[in-house]
Formats: structure tokens, sequence, C-alpha cells
């Protein structure tokens, strides 16, 4: 595989994404307008600014950027923040499900490790954005701090994100609410193809199949969130009363 075609799928998926993403926050902002109900309104809202994080991150990636640190910061800190906002919105959405579950069961120890699994996140982020964004080494290659600063941040990311991803599954299937079920379960979908595509990164040699594989596995984590924050549009219909 040649890399000019790979660099055309990673281009071409990029842009696919974008045109998913900027109609999918046109409409999430619509549908939160309509809802009266707190939560489909935070559900709206958590799905439009995850959209937008990423559609930040793609754009990022499809223009020239600056070289040394300030081209590391404007191309890093959008990717890190795709996987704090999923973490807070994977959090976010366990919570609604057991909430939205009759008996309340707790799911995989969920309310017990939510809190530290959170400081692990922050600070596997902080870690990563200092050893992405150190100045260039003369050396031949990078310190073995900085390596490990790298990787890190895609095994806590899969680790914590595909067990995050596990628990909502399980969270729609217990939640009675038909549209939640729906968008919980289409979230965690989402979550599981970007749990795979950081995988690819992390596992897989770089190179021209590792870049298309990753780039058509992050097309179809972001088509399902889309297909996530769309699902909530049945109760669209529950619109506030225009005041006479």
């Amino acid at each position: 595989m040649s890399s000019d075609y790979a660099q055309l799928v990673g281009d071409a998926s990029g842009l696919i994404q974008l045109a998913i993403l900027i109609v999918g926050i046109g409409r999430v902002a619509e549908m939160r307008k309509g809802f009266v109900d707190p939560t489909y309104r935070s559900r709206a809202f958590w799905s439009g600014f995850l959209m937008a994080v990423i559609a930040v991150s793609n754009a990022t990636s499809l223009i020239p950027l600056p070289n040394g640190v300030l081209g590391s910061l404007i191309f890093s800190l959008p990717f890190l923040g795709i996987i704090g906002v999923c973490f807070a919105f994977v959090d976010r959405t366990a919570i609604v499900g057991m909430k939205s579950d009759f008996f309340h069961r707790n799911i995989l120890g969920w309310t017990q490790v939510r809190i530290p699994s959170g400081v692990v996140m922050a600070g596997s982020l902080a870690y990563g954005i200092i050893a992405l964004n150190v100045p260039e080494s003369t050396a031949p290659s990078p310190p073995l701090w900085e390596l490990i600063g790298m990787y890190q941040i895609f095994i806590v990311a899969v680790g914590l994100l595909g067990f995050g991803a596990v628990v909502i599954i399980i969270a729609s299937r217990r939640t009675p609410d038909q549209t939640l079920k729906k968008n919980i379960r289409l979230l965690g979908i989402a979550l599981g193809w970007f749990v795979l595509a950081l995988a690819d990164f992390a596992i897989v040699p770089s190179g021209d199949v590792s870049t298309v594989v990753g780039s058509l596995l992050t097309v179809l984590a972001t088509y399902f969130l889309y297909l996530s924050a769309m699902s909530l549009t049945p109760l669209g219909r529950t619109i506030r009363e225009e005041s006479k």
C-alpha cells in the first residue's frame, strides 16, 4: 500500500467526519432547545460538546501547523481533549443509566471506581501534555520518560474507556426508557470503535495499513456518535409550549 493512498484515505476520513459532525452539531443544538426534560437536554449538550471537540481535532489535522512546541500544542490538545471529554461523557451516561434503572443497580462497581479512574485519567492527560509538547531534542531518539508519556495515554485511555463502554452498554439494557436505551447503546458502540482506533494507533506498528485502519475506525466511531445523538429526536416532539 502506497503512502499516497494512505494519506488520501486519512484526509478523506477527516473530511467525512467533519461533514458528519457539522450536521450533528447543528441538529443537536436544535433538539436541545426543544427538550424540556433536563436529562435529555444534558444528553444533547454532551453529544454536541464531544462532536465540537472532535471537529476541532479533525480540522487541525487537515491544516498546516507551525513547527515546534506551538504546532504540537495545537495538534495534541484537541486530541487529548477528545479522550477527556469522552471519559466525562461516559461517567455522566453511566450515572444516568443507573438512575433510570428501577433498582438503581451499580454496574461493575462504577460508583466506587469513577473518581479514582477520573484521577488516573487526569494524571495521564497531564503527563501526556508535557511529554507531547517538550522542545525537540537533538538526541537520535526521544528520552524514555517522553516515550512512556506518549504510550501511557493510549494504555490508560483504552483501559478506562473500554471499561466505560462495557458499563454503559450494560446500563442501556437496564433502563426502561426506550429512547435512552437506544441513545446509550449507540454511544457505547461509538466508544467501542474509538477504543479500537486508539488500540490500533498504540499497538499496530506505524505504517500505511495502520493509518488506513485507524481512519476507518474513527469514521465508524463518529458515525455512531451521530446516530446516538440523533436517537434523541423522538423526544423532540416534547417542545416547550409557547407562552400565550
